[in-house]
């Protein structure tokens, strides 16, 4: 069973740092990382460089991310590019959070919550 979490983020934080590197301990883990169109590109590289590259980290072409405006409809429309991407993966649960979300489970209890989530609604 695959988990996609979707992240939305416009900058290096040290919360996103923690997030993804805890999220891809997990080889059930796909992690789809949108960064704001706004964001400038030093700090687009910045996130590059200290996020790396991983086989199950996927980042959202600078060409197709959207400029941002929280409270706005762009949130909608960067939530549905993230979940049409995810549609590339095979994966039973997509989880959409910011850049500065910390996971307060480890990715076993919270993979285990999932799968007794998901069976339930089967």
């Amino acid at each position: 069973m695959n988990y996609v979490y979707a992240i939305i983020c416009h900058k290096i934080t040290n919360p996103l740092i923690f997030t993804v590197n805890h999220l891809l301990q997990s080889d059930k883990s796909i992690v789809l990382l949108h960064i704001d169109k706004k964001t400038p590109q030093i700090e687009r590289e910045k996130i590059y460089l200290d996020l790396g590259k991983h086989s199950n980290l996927y980042y959202i072409e600078e060409q197709e991310s959207i400029d941002v405006k929280w409270g706005n409809f762009s949130q909608i429309e960067v939530m549905l590019l993230l979940m049409k991407k995810a549609l590339d993966f095979e994966f039973q649960y997509f989880s959409l959070i910011s850049g500065d979300d910390i996971p307060i489970l480890s990715n076993k209890k919270r993979e285990k919550y999932f799968e007794n989530s998901y069976k339930k609604s089967v």
